[in-house]
């Protein structure tokens, strides 16, 4: 038998045990009273037994069971004792059944009244032992058993009584029947309860579980509680950083670092909102670009952290004598810029004034030494004319330059028919155009020859830059070089320069003639194209084969670094021509701390050296001059005959001019729609 059936049978047992004995109190008092009753009324009626005899019987075994329920009660009864305890039940009832059953024997039979009396007695006990015992069918059995078997042996001892052989079969049939219904009534209660009890007991010990999970869900939501209210002060903190930062760099995004003031991109975006704004539009605003004039000076002479320094101090200064709505922004470098709202012509230009007045007073100390510096202003006026925010910037910087060009440290106002002005936006329209023309590489080289005075041979050439436009036209130098030496692109063109010159010579190496580049007087000054410079050409090996020209004015103005840029490159094998000799010069003296090879006489004494004096003896002076310090001389623009035949009588080495031959595009890569222009040779 498996187990759980086992633990059901026990459980059964212990059930039908303890009903048998809830009932045993009850039933004591109720049997005890019926036999004293009937021994009493026995007594009277003069029984074949003393009757007190039975009744003492019948309270004795009432005492002895009653002693056994009182045992039981304070027992344990479980799988190991419950067997014993029944066992005991039906010996109980037993005692019982053979008590009340030998009241058969007490009775006086053959009397009617003894007989009636005590047939109803029994058969009452009887019926309610089916009630009593009906927990256990043993028991029931044990209590009838000698009951009926004594009123059996009755029967047939007395004959009178076999009337009751037609009774006692009904009644016993009727007996079994009532007690199997309550058996089967009772088991199944027991059952139930049995059930129920294993339900209850699981529902406790789920209640229990349920209990504990409560109590440990609980104390997890009690810690994740905690853990959450600290990862939410974690979590503000955060926040709050966050927000700090977001604050600092939506500031930076907007304020210049070295300043504090607005930078380019804010002053932008406001006055676009300006110009967008159409009922602002309506009323004068004032647009001013600053760039300070000497601020070079101090970035050369004290270091980049003196010109942070100034630009700081200056900002905050500028700052104090502004309006609170006007916007104060640093563009870049040393260059600023005023939005001023709300202010007509007259109005804006006592501001500026003021602020010019200020950064002229300003002073400014570093190291023991100070500074004074200016500023020049360019101001526009904000009309409702269709202007752009580019061209209201254009303008301004326009102006400013304007300033600059006509002495510095002054303001210019710009105005719509300034012919210069209209001049400086038509050289800054040729920097986006250049710009294009570097990286679509529409720069084109031209080369016109140098011969010889004595010879005519072509001993040099000079490279000449041209510009093909978008339409495949050819635009001359003078349109675009002057935007490009104003806006610093200089440098990247003559670093394309020589990269072409020195690509065209590793195509041609079997050639002998010295080819003159043009260097701008910005690329002299820039110390990474003078090393770009003696990289390629060491690189290129054909330093004996280049010439690089330079100004006369700008070698003057800075004779020192010229004269180290010249040193080191002829230590190489480069050569270096004087260009436009004659148009800045002061003196001679300057030749001697100059090793240049050759010097070329400007083109604007060559000219009419036929029919100026004073030009045939300025030409005269140079070329002795030059001859003295070991230099070769050429002469530029010769054209006519007379002019050659006077050159050469004077000593002159070399000549260029369209008398022997015109610019002409050499590389390979590019030739024109007309033939190529070949050297014309004109004989004196």
């Amino acid at each position: 038998m498996c187990t759980s059936c086992q633990s059901d049978d026990v459980n059964l047992r212990i059930g039908r045990l303890q009903l048998l004995y809830a009932q045993l109190p009850g039933a004591l008092i109720g049997t005890t009273f019926s036999g004293i009753l009937l021994g009493v009324l026995l007594e009277m009626l003069g029984p074949a037994w003393p009757a007190w005899s039975w009744v003492g019987a019948m309270i004795v075994v009432s005492l002895v069971r009653a002693l056994t329920f009182v045992r039981y009660r304070r027992a344990q009864i479980d799988a190991s004792n419950v067997a014993r305890w029944c066992a005991g039940v039906t010996l109980g009832t037993l005692a019982g059944g053979i008590v009340w059953s030998s009241v058969m024997l007490v009775a006086d039979l053959s009397d009617p009244r003894q007989l009636v009396m005590t047939l109803v007695v029994l058969g009452g006990i009887m019926a309610a032992s089916c009630v009593v015992y009906a927990a256990s069918l043993r028991s029931l059995v044990a209590f009838l058993t000698p009951i009926l078997a004594t009123i059996l042996f009755s029967v047939v001892e007395h004959p009178d009584l076999a009337g009751l052989w037609l009774f006692l079969p009904a009644f016993v049939i009727m007996l079994a029947s009532g007690a199997l219904r309550t058996s089967r009534a009772a088991t199944e209660s027991l059952r139930i309860r049995a059930e129920n009890a294993v339900l209850l007991g699981e529902l406790r010990r789920e209640r229990d579980r349920v209990v504990e999970l409560n109590a440990g869900l609980e104390a997890r939501i009690r810690e994740r509680t905690a853990d959450l209210s600290v990862a939410n002060e974690q979590l503000q903190r955060e926040i709050a950083a966050r927000d700090v930062v977001q604050r600092k760099l939506r500031h930076q995004a907007c304020h210049d670092t070295l300043t504090g003031l607005c930078n380019r991109g804010e002053f932008e975006r406001q006055l676009q909102a300006l110009v967008a704004d159409r009922a602002a539009r309506k009323r004068p605003h004032a647009l001013c670009y600053i760039d300070l004039d000497q601020f070079k000076l101090v970035n050369d002479t004290c270091g980049h952290m003196a010109g942070d320094a100034l630009l700081r101090r200056l900002g905050r200064d500028l700052q104090h004598h502004v309006r609170t709505e006007d916007v104060l922004a640093r563009l870049g470098g040393d260059e600023f810029g005023i939005l001023m709202r709300d202010t007509a012509l007259n109005e804006s230009m006592s501001m500026i004034e003021r602020l010019r007045e200020v950064i002229e007073a300003f002073s400014f100390q570093w190291d023991e030494r100070t500074f004074k510096i200016s500023a020049s202003f360019g101001v526009t006026i904000i009309k409702d004319d269709g202007a752009t925010m580019h061209d209201l910037l254009r303008d301004a910087d326009s102006a400013c330059y304007m300033a600059k060009d006509r002495g510095r440290n002054r303001v210019h106002v710009h105005v719509d028919d300034d012919a210069t002005m209209a001049s400086r936006r038509d050289q800054m329209s040729w920097v986006g155009r250049l710009e294009a023309a570097l990286s679509e590489q529409r720069l084109r080289l031209a080369r016109q020859p140098i011969v010889g005075a004595s010879d005519r041979a072509v001993h040099h050439w000079e490279v000449l830059l041209r510009l093909e436009n978008e339409d495949g036209d050819i635009v001359a130098p003078g349109y675009f070089l002057p935007a490009a030496e104003r806006y610093g692109l200089m440098p990247r063109i003559d670093r394309y320069v020589v990269e072409q010159v020195l690509a065209h010579l590793a195509a041609n190496p079997s050639g002998s003639s010295i080819y003159a580049i043009n260097l701008s007087a910005a690329s002299l000054g820039d110390e990474r194209f003078i090393g770009f410079l003696r990289e390629v050409v060491e690189a290129a090996g054909c330093a004996q084969r280049l010439c690089f020209e330079i100004t006369e004015t700008f070698a003057i103005a800075n004779l020192h670094e010229v004269t180290a840029v010249i040193n080191e490159l002829r230590a190489i094998g480069c050569r270096f021509s004087l260009d436009d000799f004659g148009t800045g010069m002061a003196s001679f003296d300057y030749l001697r701390s100059l090793p240049v090879d050759y010097l070329k006489i400007d083109g604007s004494f060559i000219a009419d050296i036929d029919t100026n004096p004073f030009s045939l003896a300025v030409v005269k002076a140079a070329n002795e001059v030059a001859h003295i310090m070991g230099m070769h001389t050429v002469a530029e623009y010769v054209e006519t005959a007379p002019v050659i035949a006077l050159l050469r009588d004077m000593g002159i080495d070399y000549l260029q001019g369209y008398a022997f031959g015109k610019p002409e595009f050499f590389m390979r890569d590019f030739m024109p729609n007309a033939e190529v222009q070949t050297v014309r040779m004109m004989v004196g």
